[in-house]
């Protein structure tokens, strides 16, 4: 609110070419500022990565601080961003290469103890990573907080790494990072998301799943929804192909109805709890199809889904919930005597002291309100307040 739209356009010839004067540290030649230009359509990453290609190829050569084209530069640079990037790691040291592509499964930041132990240590990782900070593809970050650690100079470079490797080589990877991460974390809690995105990319099955949701709850806790969401949804896809994760989909099922309820995805919130009917008798998946049905206005669907609660479920815990929802959905529709009848009703079979019976309580008091029994309205909240502190 009250920011300002900046619309990044391409960079012109002559900024281009300054550019490519600040990479080389001297003057470029007619024909290689064309090349350049011609190449990367003012794209100052494009620009970047196109000088340092040529560069590590030992197609540019330098004379009293003005650089020139020393080969078919043309011929030798791909055509394309991704291809570039592809063409200077072929030119990488094997050691240096590999540490690369380890990095990018790690992700964008690169903690180093954890490449390290990944690598299992020693002299020339520290060599590698030396390398590949001179040529550019990784960067030491400013801020302190982050001393031990590397981060892509682009988003692109560590996707084109990652490209490279075949999948069972990606899988075996990030099982070693989750391994690793365990022992040097302790699977401490600021480390979850890290461990459930490892475990998930390495097909761990059961163990993934158990991360997931730990993550998932976290991210919860935060208010960080949308992450969340992920982390479920990816522990369920587990949770219903592998028969040792099972048991978590009803649980996993009810979170992401939750949390999808929260941000106002009610058809994904109902698909879920909808689900979650069939894997468990849990009350909760009744009480989330009535709350997301009556959030959107559709109150008569949301009492037959009480209904349809009452005929699931026997016990009499269970069903002061199924009698809260029903309350709550009639007290909405504006239906004062009967929200108050709901409510009587449940607060007979809830326990003494227990939330639901506080919410019947205060849904009690607020129709008596309406209806203008305002003595009784005023001693069931009272007792409501008491059941809240």
């Amino acid at each position: 609110t009250g920011g300002h739209l900046l619309r990044l356009e391409p960079l012109g010839p002559d900024f281009t070419e300054a550019l490519i004067g600040l990479l080389l540290g001297g003057s470029a030649s007619e024909e290689l500022k064309r090349l350049v230009v011609d190449r990367t359509a003012g794209n100052p990453f494009f620009v970047e990565e196109t000088v340092r290609a040529l560069r590590d190829s030992g197609l540019l050569t330098e004379t009293s601080g003005r650089w020139e084209l020393s080969g078919r530069g043309d011929a030798s640079i791909p055509p394309t961003i991704e291809g570039v990037i592809s063409a200077r790691i072929d030119l990488l040291p094997r050691s240096a290469a590999d540490t690369l592509l380890t990095a990018s499964v790690i992700g964008r930041t690169v903690r180093v103890p954890l490449l390290n132990a990944v690598l299992n240590g020693g002299g020339p990782v520290e060599a590698a990573l030396d390398e590949l900070v001179d040529r550019g593809f990784l960067d030491r970050p400013q801020t302190t907080e982050l001393t031990d650690s590397l981060v892509f100079h682009h988003a692109l470079v560590q996707e084109v790494a990652y490209a490279r490797l075949l999948r069972r080589q990606k899988r075996r990877v990030h099982e070693r990072v989750a391994a690793e991460a365990e022992i040097l974390d302790r699977a401490g809690d600021d480390v979850i998301d890290l461990l459930a995105r490892h475990l998930y990319l390495a097909n761990a099955g059961a163990r993934a799943a158990h991360y997931l949701v730990r993550a998932g709850r976290r991210s919860a806790r935060l208010f960080a929804n949308g992450e969340a969401i992920l982390h479920f949804e990816r522990a369920a896809e587990i949770a219903r192909a592998q028969p040792e994760a099972s048991d978590l989909l009803g649980p996993i099922l009810l979170h992401l109805g939750r949390l999808h309820e929260l941000v106002g995805n009610y058809p994904d919130a109902l698909r879920m709890y909808d689900e979650a009917r069939t894997e468990t008798h849990d009350v909760a998946a009744w009480r989330g199809m009535a709350s997301s049905l009556r959030s959107q206005g559709h109150y008569e669907d949301a009492l037959k889904v009480v209904e349809e609660g009452f005929g699931a479920v026997a016990d009499d815990e269970a069903r002061a919930h199924l009698w809260l929802e029903r309350a709550w959905t009639l007290a909405v529709e504006g239906q004062p005597a009967m929200t108050i009848e709901a409510a009587l009703s449940g607060i007979e079979v809830s326990r003494e002291g227990d939330p639901v019976a506080g919410y019947l309580l205060a849904q009690l008091a607020q129709a008596e309100i309406m209806s203008g029994a305002r003595e009784d309205a005023l001693e069931h909240a009272v007792r409501a307040t008491a059941v809240f502190e």
